[in-house]
């Protein structure tokens, strides 16, 4: 593996250097903490990127998002492939994975009980799972159980298994949520929703909205 060495003044950037704590490269997604900062440092710290982080694979697919979902309306709403980090919750904050119609979800939870969510694109449980679970790692969350959210039971193994390949600690962590689409007609769609501080996640039925297909 390549790596480049970058010198970098903390004392005349630190604007700069505060975008590269916490961030997480190895998935292709950014996982800043927002609190993150150096406001004393003033010598020259030698800061390792890793090369092969700038590349990126031509062939498009529906994967992770690259930012965290922002808070709209005292609420977090994750989309397929939208996602964010316990750093970003607080408590009582409701945080929802929205439109699940065949997708997977994910809830990290800490010892306080707040959540990271990822709203994961079927059939990218193994990827995706895999990248959730090393921004969890990267990111020192410390996350102490996890709750699944899936169509099928193959879904839910997939992300089990991909969870604990990074988090080993999680053995016996775990708490399915396996969702029947028969149980919705043709215009509904699932929607689950976590309020930060209950470890409770609620099911309920939404209005599904149609989206475009995407070109690859």
């Amino acid at each position: 593996m390549r790596f480049t060495n970058v010198l970098v003044a903390l004392g005349s950037v630190a604007g700069v250097i505060s975008t590269f704590q916490g961030v997480n490269v190895r998935n292709g997604i950014d996982v800043v903490d927002d609190n993150a900062h150096n406001a004393t440092a003033t010598t020259l710290v030698p800061v390792q990127l890793n090369a092969r982080a700038k590349t990126r694979n031509k062939k498009t697919r529906r994967t992770l998002e690259k930012f965290q979902k922002s808070k709209t309306n005292d609420a977090f709403e994750l989309d397929e492939n939208q996602w964010v980090t316990s750093v970003k919750v607080k408590s009582k904050d409701k945080v929802s994975a929205v439109q699940l119609t065949g997708c997977t979800a994910v809830f990290f939870w800490d010892v306080n009980n707040i959540p990271s969510a990822w709203h994961i694109f079927c059939g990218n449980e193994a990827t995706d799972g895999k990248s959730a679970a090393e921004a969890e790692e990267d990111m020192g969350l410390h996350p102490v159980s996890v709750t699944i959210v899936a169509e099928k039971q193959g879904n839910y193994d997939e992300l089990e298994k991909a969870i604990k390949a990074v988090l080993p600690d999680l053995e016996n962590a775990f708490e399915p949520i396996i969702y029947n689409m028969k149980d919705l007609n043709g215009d509904q769609a699932f929607r689950y929703d976590a309020i930060a501080g209950t470890k409770e996640v609620t099911q309920t039925k939404e209005k599904r909205i149609k989206k475009q297909p995407q070109r690859f």
